[in-house]
């Protein structure tokens, strides 16, 4: 009797053996995959405010140089500046200007726009775009009504219509893999946008579901994205499947595990990850030098991945990681972040330094490099008026037209913007001619070949008549030889970098080298402190 009750004790206690490393292992996936689907719905739901804001702001942009072309009334002249605006963006579906009544005085078209309001009006954070959401002509199609005032008395505003299905965009869900629902709204709960299923807040949130908000910190816009928990584990069916098995795989699949979660450490993507976070990525500065007057007139910021054993890398065996992995975004921020505090005791007392940053092309798919920089240069030593933001011509830019949002916004700071390795690429004429660049670049390819090659001197010298024609100045990179000093000279090139003047430098080098060089007196000082007061 004993032995059977023995007996039975040991397989309830092997069934329990069995089911409980089942259990721990459901419900910890179970956490996981809900953990999982919460981040990629929050960064949708980010990246749908992000795209919200691109496509307002462009809007109110085209508005916004419309006025200032003088479209403030209603004549032949201003309705051809209308169509040409219309027709030069895909996303605005009409441009008229109302009366201050909110009557139509006229279009693009030519066509009276009459509009039933949907919502409450909104003023954005710059206190003069409008929005509001509208019926045009009853045609039961909802439209994001954009409104900028034309600077009178008369109360009147130039409009632009931009339909709900733009800012629900197929390529952004898609890539989500969102299989749920989606709203973008204004704060009255008018909605702007949705997916084709949704009836409203309240049966989206009905089912066992993971819900993702975000607000726009420039308009009064709000995504509320959905997603049924059961859908999120369909991706995750096969492991399900596989932690189910019996007792005598449970061993394998911990150690499954503890392979993935030891590669995944070991993963190059993880280190550099890793690295940011412990601040192992320092930046080294390349002085920048005048050949007029021979002082040090700025820097480029370098990075360096300096390893906890002190071995140091260079950034080109991690920079086109970063760039693939998405940590190219905080690696830069991070190196802002490490430059403010090393540079901005010097440079508060030299106000004329300048310091140049590379950018990835992910910096123009998003405002977050302006928010970036105002949050970490705005209350720092180092003023906005002395940062150079730089955009390589190796790497074609995604999206043409955000750039040039985002470059305007950066300009209106005051921020330079470079156009790096001019002469590399293919779009270099096109990115001056489109992006409104201030500096231009040349690659050390054209300065290495500049005493053997026929062609090099005839392309720097005519990058040089460019610059003086159009206003911008003209960086030559990769120094190294007294007889490139005297060519360049010869073209009028004043402004240089490379190893024959300083290698880049760590920080308290290039401290020492700018104090060294740009001594301040006691006096220059406390007017510094003046001015900063």
């Amino acid at each position: 009797m004993f032995h059977r009750l023995k007996t039975f004790g040991l397989m309830i206690a092997g069934l329990c053996g069995v089911l409980l490393p089942i259990v721990m292992v459901n419900l910890a996936l179970d956490y996981y995959v809900r953990l999982e689907g919460q981040r990629d719905l929050n960064r949708l739901a980010s990246r749908m405010i992000n795209h919200v804001e691109m496509e307002i702001k462009s809007a109110s942009s085209q508005l916004s140089e419309l006025v200032d072309a003088g479209v403030t009334s209603c004549n032949p002249a201003n309705t051809r500046l209308m169509q040409t605006s219309f027709y030069g963006h895909y996303s605005i579906k009409a441009i008229f200007l109302t009366n201050a009544a909110g009557q139509t005085i006229c279009s693009h078209s030519g066509d009276k726009i009459p509009v039933s309001n949907l919502s409450e009006t909104f003023l954005a954070e710059d206190g003069q775009v409008q929005l509001r959401m509208v019926d045009p002509k009853a045609s039961g199609l909802p439209s994001l009504m954009i409104s900028v005032p034309v600077n009178d008395e008369s109360g009147a505003a130039l409009n632009a219509l931009l339909p709900g299905r733009l800012f629900v965009p197929d390529d952004v869900l898609n890539s989500a893999g969102l299989k749920g629902q989606i709203q973008v709204m204004l704060d009255d709960g008018a909605i702007i946008g949705t997916t084709v299923d949704v009836e409203g807040e309240q049966s989206l949130l009905e089912d066992d579901v993971v819900v993702a908000r975000a607000r726009s910190d420039l308009y009064q816009v709000r995504i509320l994205a959905v997603e049924r928990f059961s859908a999120i584990w369909v991706n995750y069916a096969a492991i399900k499947t596989y932690s189910n098995l019996s007792s005598a795989f449970v061993g394998l699949t911990i150690l499954l595990v503890v392979v993935y979660v030891g590669r995944r450490q070991s993963h190059a993507a993880y280190e550099l990850e890793r690295g940011i976070a412990n601040g192992e990525l320092i930046p080294y500065y390349q002085p920048v030098i005048s050949l007029e007057t021979g002082k040090l007139v700025g820097c480029e910021a370098l990075i360096r991945w300096r390893k906890p054993d002190g071995t140091m890398i260079s950034p080109a065996s991690f920079i086109t990681l970063a760039e693939t992995s998405g940590l190219g975004l905080p690696m830069t921020r991070k190196l802002m972040e490490t430059v403010r505090d090393e540079l901005g005791g010097v440079y508060r007392d030299r106000p004329d330094l300048k310091i140049a940053f590379n950018l990835f092309r992910d910096h123009f798919d998003n405002v977050d490099i302006i928010n970036d920089i105002g949050a970490i240069f705005g209350p720092s030593g180092i003023g906005f008026d002395q940062l150079v933001m730089e955009i390589t011509e190796r790497q074609p830019l995604e999206d043409v037209e955000k750039a040039k949002v985002i470059i305007k916004e950066l300009q209106a700071m005051k921020v330079r913007i470079a156009l790096d390795d001019v002469g590399t690429g293919h779009s270099g004429l096109a990115y001056i001619q489109q992006l409104g660049i201030d500096i231009l670049k040349i690659d050390k390819l054209f300065i290495d070949a500049l005493c053997t090659n026929k062609f090099s001197g005839p392309i720097v010298a005519s990058l040089q008549d460019l610059a003086q024609t159009t206003g911008m100045t003209l960086v030559v990179e990769g120094v190294e030889t007294y007889e490139q000093v005297e060519m360049l000279q010869q073209f009028g090139i004043s402004e240089v970098q490379g190893f024959l003047f300083a290698p880049p430098l760590p920080g308290s080098s290039f401290v020492s080298l700018v104090e060294a060089m740009r001594p301040v007196n006691g006096e220059e000082r406390e007017q510094q402190k003046l001015k900063a007061v």
